[in-house]
């Protein structure tokens, strides 16, 4: 369970010396702002990949290939972030594995063979996250004069 891998003890101890010490962390709380980084770069992804995968299907199996294709990308896009943000791994390792994982799900759940599953899987991958990553991150964050902290002396 999440409540077993987390140590309240510690983070308790933790605010405690922040406290008594006063000791002002230069960031307490999470920007709002990341949230929609996620959610622009998750649009991103589907505005670039579901075109490109209805090219590779003729028109009468190209809805059922843009509805599976789009859960397939809902799956793995949470999946992902899952991995990212609570293991230290690198972003290039996470999205080779993802790479892989959405051409075995192609090959699977659309009506295509495992070479061009994974060819799908390359071009589409290969482009969306050469996107994302060519978009600046703080794109969507305010000022830095605009963030304030919560402990004052």
């Amino acid at each position: 369970m999440l409540c077993d891998l987390i140590d309240f003890g510690s983070l308790f101890t933790l605010n405690l010396t922040l406290v008594t010490q006063s000791i002002k962390p230069q960031v307490l709380v999470k920007k709002s702002s990341d949230k929609m980084v996620l959610a622009f770069n998750f649009l991103i992804i589907i505005l670039i990949e579901l075109p490109i995968i209805a090219l590779f299907f003729k028109r009468k199996k190209r809805q059922a290939a843009l509805g599976m294709a789009l859960l397939i990308n809902i799956i793995s896009w949470s999946v992902t972030h899952i991995i990212f943000f609570t293991f230290d791994i690198n972003m290039y390792y996470v999205a080779v594995v993802l790479a892989i994982g959405e051409a075995i799900a192609f090959h699977f759940l659309l009506p295509c063979n495992w070479k061009k599953a994974f060819i799908i899987s390359l071009i589409v991958n290969s482009l969306s996250f050469s996107i994302t990553h060519a978009i600046p991150e703080d794109l969507f964050q305010q000022k830095p004069y605009n963030i304030k902290t919560t402990i004052q002396n």
